[in-house]
């Protein structure tokens, strides 16, 4: 009995996931060093989130830790040995200074860029548009229009 339980721990016991890929270097965003806060993923190629970092000090990150996947089990939890790695800021697509590929226990320097286009700019929510004096007086009068057919109709309804 307890060679069996023994061989059952045993089998769990060898699945070692791999050792991430350590990524580090300088970020930038429109041409000036990036701020803390500022989020970095890396995704493999079947866009799952390998790993992440949050800027502490001003345009450097790192060391990301982006994990691989472990072949003893059924999910998919990072990149395998030669995935080209994707990087995103703030949950926008990256550049980087040179193409990165996963291999399990790797150091990588990668200078990360982020370069909002007018296209981007043009994509982020805009601000409600104000309304003018004269739109503001015609939109008051109208609500006080109906507030006195509401009222006309209350008052009639009560008499008659």
């Amino acid at each position: 009995m307890y060679l069996i339980v023994a061989v059952m721990y045993a089998a769990t016991v060898n699945a070692i996931p791999p050792i991430a890929t350590e990524i580090y270097g300088s970020i930038s965003i429109n041409g000036e060093p990036a701020p803390a806060g500022t989020n970095i993923s890396v995704y493999d190629p079947d866009m799952v989130r390998c790993g992440f970092f949050v800027v502490k000090i001003r345009g450097i990150y790192g060391l990301l830790s982006c994990n691989g996947d472990d072949p003893d089990t059924p999910e998919d939890e990072g990149a395998t040995t030669n995935d080209r790695l994707m990087f995103f800021v703030n949950d926008m697509p990256a550049e980087t200074s040179e193409e990165v590929t996963w291999t399990e226990g790797s150091f990588h320097r990668v200078e990360v860029f982020l370069n909002l286009t007018r296209t981007a700019f043009e994509e982020m929510p805009k601000k409600a548009k104000t309304s003018s004096p004269i739109e503001l007086f015609i939109l008051i009068i109208a609500a006080v229009v109906m507030v006195i057919l509401l009222l006309t109709i209350v008052i009639s309804e009560r008499i008659g």
